[in-house]
């Protein structure tokens, strides 16, 4: 992942300057231990050797560098991870799918589960403070363990991002080489094929991360999932 940095930094100083004092330096490799301890998963590789180089940002929501979605610091993953895990545990499974499951949709069943929360589903960045893109260890049976979703308090519409952390970084980095991104009015980058949602267009889909993210399923795509967005 060092020269993935290398090429986000060179950008960010040439694009983006103010975010470069935003990034904390690197964690200690020891950090990783308790916290796959504690959540019961093992993070990729990948995911350890970008953390290692910075260990998210410093400011919450601020200046998110995944086009407004800052990169959380190891230990506010984990905090938010309990945070949910206790609200998970306090409503109990059923409850929870009783109360919350019924509205989620997932944009690619058989991969990603249509659920309102999940303990194997961990958040590595977050769009005002509840909405993140994350790490998802239950997929379905098609799915792969790793990918990367989205999910939170606001993104009833879950699908994958890309299958491994690896490759929602090459993502990035891809759309950033060919210039597929235009500056807000708030100077945040935004995924130019998206612009007109931020220009007050009109979407079918909800969620902060879903609407930065996500290409809009088409009405054929709808109705083979029985659902109308």
């Amino acid at each position: 992942m060092r020269n993935e940095w290398k090429y986000l930094e060179s950008w960010f100083s040439a694009k983006w300057p103010e975010i470069i004092p935003d990034l904390n330096p690197g964690c200690d490799p020891d950090a990783f231990e308790k916290v796959e301890s504690e959540m019961d998963i093992g993070l990729p590789d990948s995911f350890k050797e970008f953390y290692m180089i910075h260990d998210g940002q410093k400011a919450d929501d601020y200046i998110g560098m995944f086009y407004g979605a800052s990169l959380l610091p190891l230990a506010k993953i984990l905090e938010q991870w309990r945070i949910w895990t206790a609200k998970i545990e306090e409503y109990g499974n059923e409850r929870m799918k009783e109360l919350f499951d019924q509205y989620q949709i997932s944009l690619m069943p058989g991969k990603v589960k249509a659920a309102y929360a999940n303990k194997k589903w961990i958040p590595f960045a977050a769009f005002l403070d509840s909405n993140y893109i994350g790490l998802d260890f239950d997929p379905e049976s098609e799915g792969d363990v790793g990918q990367v979703i989205n999910f939170g308090r606001e993104e009833e519409q879950k699908s994958v991002l890309a299958h491994s952390f690896d490759g929602f970084i090459d993502r990035f980095i891809g759309e950033l080489e060919k210039g597929e991104i235009v500056f807000s009015k708030k100077n945040t980058p935004l995924p130019k094929k998206y612009q007109q949602r931020f220009d007050g267009g009109e979407t079918r889909l909800g969620g902060f991360i879903a609407h930065r993210f996500l290409d809009e399923p088409s009405l054929e795509q709808q109705e083979k999932l029985g659902i109308l967005l």
